[in-house]
């Protein structure tokens, strides 16, 4: 007797839709796909070229994005890139400095802080639907309370920032910790791009779950960082890569511009000393020039 199948495990049974990224071939299940993008779901069922045969040539995604994208789309997560530990032709100048790796400083309150056991799939679930909130505190979650953001007021910049509100569908407890760099001759600016471009990705597809994680996850990877000054550049690139890829922040909506300009303020004292990020605010002059005197209006005031 053939046993019922519920909703998720409809979803395998769907068949799979091949989309070329360059000379790749990755196929996905149809309704993977389908419940979390409505633009896709229009390029694979509507009337695009690309329902009717059957393939989708997706010319604006590099490989490795597209992957964490289906990564995430069947686990809930996906891996982040790995930093590149320098040569020794880059790194003559850097002292062979290193941290022990661990907790970053937190406020008592933050620590001992437990991921959640919820391990529903991410995708399941629909577009709209209630919401769970979680503040992610360096190295775990926890449920958000009113109280605790009464007490994060008058905890300081960094606190505040590690101390970040996301409303989170729900947490994979299998999900990879952000990796906590350990000397100035990790560059990290492919984990933090990583990050980034899956982001671009999900706005253009209007992925709003997945747009929210990525926010999550590079929010999580910059809560355990240690800016040197000899590793600025890597966030000058992640500035310049958002800035020219993402549209202007709309008015109560957090987005990765906000994120970004909220790390710009307690990290404000060595990205300044950049002379990358000088000449990019002189380029720039408009959105990252218009953030970064806030930012410093904020610290004089």
């Amino acid at each position: 007797m053939a046993t019922a199948l519920d909703d998720k495990s409809k979803i395998y049974c769907s068949p799979p839709f091949k989309f070329l990224i360059g000379d790749t071939a990755i196929y996905v299940h149809v309704d993977l796909v389908t419940q979390c993008s409505r633009p896709l779901e229009r390029m694979i069922h509507g009337s695009m070229v690309e329902a009717k045969q059957g393939f989708a040539t997706l010319e604006d995604v590099g490989l490795n994005t597209f992957l964490r994208f289906v990564q995430w789309l069947y686990h809930g997560y996906y891996d982040a890139a790995s930093p590149r530990n320098l040569p020794a032709s880059e790194k003559s100048q850097i002292e062979d400095e290193v941290v022990e790796p661990g907790q970053p400083d937190l406020h008592p309150s933050l620590i001992n802080l437990r991921n959640t056991t919820d391990d529903r799939p991410l995708v399941a679930d629909s577009f709209i639907g209630d919401v769970q909130l979680y503040v992610y505190a360096g190295r775990g979650y926890q449920p958000y309370y009113k109280e605790d953001e009464e007490k994060a007021r008058g905890q300081s910049l960094k606190e505040s920032f590690i101390r970040r509100i996301y409303r989170v569908r729900n947490i994979k407890k299998d999900a990879p910790q952000p990796r906590q760099n350990s000397n100035k001759r990790e560059d990290y600016s492919e984990v933090f791009l990583g990050h980034a471009r899956l982001y671009v990705f999900a706005d253009k597809y209007d992925i709003q779950t997945l747009k929210e994680f990525t926010i999550e996850e590079l929010h999580a990877t910059l809560a355990v960082y240690t800016l040197y000054q000899e590793r600025t550049g890597d966030i000058v690139r992640l500035l310049r890569y958002v800035y020219a890829n993402t549209a202007e922040t709309k008015s109560g909506v957090e987005d990765l511009r906000t994120l970004l300009t909220q790390y710009m303020e307690v990290e404000i004292d060595t990205l300044i000393k950049d002379e990358d990020l000088q000449g990019l605010m002189i380029e720039d002059g408009g959105p990252l020039l218009a953030d970064l005197m806030k930012v410093v209006r904020n610290k004089l005031a």
